[in-house]
């Protein structure tokens, strides 16, 4: 008996198996959180490239946010499907048809306009309160519409406050334009937009495990309740948390709500995870603004 037991103690029969069964979890967690993380590397590299491509649209075109939109939906195709074919093509591997550039950009193009839609209908919403308290001492409306769109454009520069009444020449470099300095017009018309990409995680399980981590990292260190507050090496303690502005809030729960899947007016879905993706992008105009293409809607 003493010869078995001593036996079953040095076999190693069977160690390579447990050992398989502790690492490969992790190495498989590893390997498919390295692939979302470099398509998430891709998608900021093609939202910066999208911002200049809105932008270039911006400063020929007048202006204009359908342009700007266009733009920018074209340079992001390729983090939103296959577009290395005109019309698809039959995948050999998985036996399946692949989609092409123009079914790619007809599921893009539509998606865009119908959460730019809800997007607008929300700003006119939002506008019409605003005009309705104006009117009313003690009532503040704040901004509540949610950039809930697959591509989301903010005018920074300029606004329609910093316009004059007249049309401001896009050349002016010297001397006064419309009664406006020549160094004023050339900060008038340097067109300047901050570009929102909600891009869609799509590695499973990765994609939860970076959604959450990126919700904790993102807005739970501006909460009330964050673990881990901003600390200013020039003060004696730590600074208050800032709270999140009505509109933060409502894309947090929009962002929680599609990930969480489920039904909405009777429509079942499964969870969706996603990543907005912001930049900026700055350049001298080319056109002469016209003023009613700065409206956040089309």
């Amino acid at each position: 008996m003493f010869k078995r037991i001593q036996r079953f103690w040095r076999d190693d029969e069977g160690q390579a198996l447990v050992e398989g069964a502790l690492v490969l979890p992790a190495m498989t967690f590893l390997v498919i959180g390295t692939i979302q993380l470099v398509m998430i590397q891709h998608a900021r590299v093609m939202t910066e490239y999208a911002a200049f491509q809105a932008t270039r649209a911006g400063i020929v075109h007048n202006a204009d946010r359908k342009m700007m939109l266009n733009g920018a939906l074209i340079a992001l195709l390729p983090t939103m499907g296959a577009t290395d074919t005109v019309f698809g093509t039959r995948d050999p591997f998985n036996n399946r048809r692949r989609p092409g550039i123009m079914e790619t950009w007809l599921k893009a193009k539509g998606l865009l306009l119908l959460t730019n839609e809800v997007q607008c209908g929300i700003a006119s919403l939002q506008s019409y309160l605003q005009d309705l308290a104006a009117g009313i001492p003690g009532i503040n409306v704040p901004a509540f519409t949610p950039r809930v769109g697959l591509v989301s454009i903010d005018m920074i520069n300029p606004t329609q406050a910093d316009l004059p009444e007249e049309e401001l020449d896009f050349d002016c470099i010297s001397g006064s334009c419309q009664g406006v300095p020549a160094t004023t017009a050339r900060e008038v018309n340097r067109m300047a937009i901050r570009l929102r990409y909600n891009y869609r995680l799509r590695v499973p399980f990765a994609n939860k495990f970076i959604h959450d981590a990126w919700l904790a990292a993102v807005f739970g260190r501006r909460l009330d309740n964050r673990l881990i507050p901003v600390h200013d090496e020039q003060l004696t303690q730590v600074s208050a948390p800032r709270r999140l502005s009505l509109r933060e809030q409502i894309e947090v729960r929009v962002l929680r709500l599609l990930a969480s899947g489920g039904n909405i007016l009777g429509f079942r879905f499964e969870p969706i995870y996603m990543m907005p993706i912001e930049t900026t992008y700055a350049m001298q105009m080319q056109s002469n603004l016209y003023r009613a293409n700065l409206r956040n809607c089309l």
